[in-house]
């Protein structure tokens, strides 16, 4: 079959496809179970095989998102921790507060989960300036 006799071929069963689905979707719900039971279809076995199959989807699609979040936390505890570049970090971390009083009390309002004091998470909020690159960190150079 040539190129454009396949591409025809396509065509036709797209349209196909499309003219069962519009039928099915113009027969109302009623009608549809009303013709399952005239035809001997037993409903409750197709709802139940249908609930186990997405059961079965769900399990599977849960454990792939699980494997892929294990290999980013794996990754990432392979990271190297960034650490601040000596009196630098602290100097920078005072400098970027004192810039920005605004974002100064709500940033640290929540690294702090809203409790204790600046200097009781200023290594956390230290290492996410870090990473963000607002401070150097060992081996960068500060601009």
């Amino acid at each position: 079959m040539s190129g454009d006799g396949i591409k025809k071929a396509m065509d036709q069963v797209v349209r196909m496809d499309d003219f069962v689905m519009d039928d099915l979707f113009s027969i109302s719900d009623e009608e549809l179970l009303k013709e399952a039971m005239e035809d001997g279809v037993d409903l409750a076995a197709v709802g139940e095989t249908g609930r186990k199959s997405l059961e079965r989807a769900q399990l599977i699609v849960g454990k792939r998102r699980m494997a892929l979040v294990r290999q980013e936390m794996e990754a990432d505890s392979r990271k190297p921790a960034l650490k601040p570049v000596g009196v630098t970090s602290q100097a920078g971390l005072q400098g970027i507060l004192a810039r920005n009083r605004a974002a100064a009390s709500k940033l640290t309002m929540a690294a702090r989960n809203e409790s204790g004091s600046l200097e009781d998470d200023a290594e956390g909020i230290l290492a996410d300036f870090i990473e963000l690159g607002a401070i150097p960190g060992e081996g960068e150079e500060e601009s």
